[in-house]
């Protein structure tokens, strides 16, 4: 793994979001379709990201540095919204646009480039062995990896469930919020931003903490079985519960989810570190699918649908995750 990969997905990236600029500002909707899915093609950029904090790490210390980025990353969930929103409005200041925001994420991204070449120094050797050829059967292959792993398969199964059932709650929430108990756009903004400050804090604060008091596959378990403790007062329909409720699931989430990283980094070699992290990164996109294909016709049929299926979803991934215990794997505590 080199700075080469992180610094071409900043290039792809940067492209991304100055078409999406040009794209609004001469209303060309085929740009703007097209400028998003350069920019997705960016979300290589997170397993590099991932993969580079754990080949810097110790075993020990690998759970804790994950979930440095994870406080990034729940940070800029706080602030971009603030932000980019201020950067749009023209009430603020009439020089602002709707490209606005885009054009300030232009900037971000050559900041980013910058500091990847400034700091970043990769403490394992390359080897280059020529050009790079991109074949349709190397991603069946690459796929097929995870079935002979048995370590990584339930890994994987385990953290699909949990995925499916946290985009569910984080996609559909104000939705509920909204027809349950009447929220205004304003109150779940305030609703987002508590929960994105306590998915910070949880990875400030707390990740760190539970990594050294318990193993791994334990702190996912209790962590999603928590995940379904705080939906409870859903279904008593507590409006106050409910929104405190909100930031406790994500908590919990933030704990499992960093966790979850650190053990599929575990069920590889070190030579396999951006590979599994792109294989959780992938894992993450086909459940996002899932749910928008899923949950919008169920939430049609019963209002508590979306609750329901994130229920199933973190029971479904506490299960699965139980037969990591009679394998043997690489996470040694008790």
């Amino acid at each position: 793994m080199s700075p080469t990969g992180k610094d071409n997905c900043r290039s792809i990236l940067f492209v991304g979001y100055a078409l999406t600029a040009i794209a609004i500002l001469i209303k060309s909707l085929s740009m703007l379709i097209t400028s998003r899915v350069i920019a997705g093609l960016t979300a290589g950029s997170q397993p590099v990201a991932q993969a580079a904090i754990i080949d810097l790490s110790s075993n020990e210390t690998k759970t804790k540095n994950l979930s440095l980025i994870m406080f990034s990353f729940s940070l800029g969930m706080i602030a971009g919204p603030i932000i980019t929103s201020a950067c749009s409005a023209l009430s603020i200041y009439k020089s602002f646009s709707l490209q606005m925001p885009f054009y300030l994420i232009m900037l971000l991204c050559v900041f980013c480039y910058a500091l990847i070449y400034r700091y970043y120094t990769n403490s394992t050797r390359v080897v280059t062995t020529g050009t790079i050829k991109f074949d349709y059967h190397d991603l069946y292959r690459q796929f097929s990896i995870i079935f002979t792993n048995k370590n990584l398969l339930i890994t994987s199964s385990s953290f699909f469930f949990m995925q499916f059932a946290f985009n569910t709650f984080y996609v559909f929430i104000s939705v509920f919020m909204f027809k349950a108990y009447d929220f205004s756009t304003f109150e779940n903004g305030l609703n987002f931003f508590s929960m994105g400050l306590a998915m910070a804090l949880s990875n400030l604060l707390l990740v760190p903490m539970i990594s050294q008091r318990h193993c791994k596959k334990n702190a996912i378990r209790k962590s999603l079985f928590l995940m379904v403790a705080a939906l409870i007062p859903f279904y008593l329909k507590n409006e106050i519960l409910a929104i405190f409720c909100c930031s406790a699931f994500v908590v919990f989430f933030a704990i499992a989810y960093t966790n979850m990283l650190s053990l599929f980094s575990d069920c590889v070699t070190s030579d396999k570190q951006g590979w599994v992290m792109g294989i959780s990164v992938s894992i993450f996109t086909l459940a996002s699918f899932f749910t928008s294909i899923f949950t919008p016709m169920l939430f049609n049929i019963n209002i508590m649908s979306p609750i329901d299926v994130t229920v199933i979803g973190c029971a479904i991934a506490y299960f699965v995750l139980m037969k990591l215990q009679n394998a043997s794997h690489i996470d040694e505590r008790k």
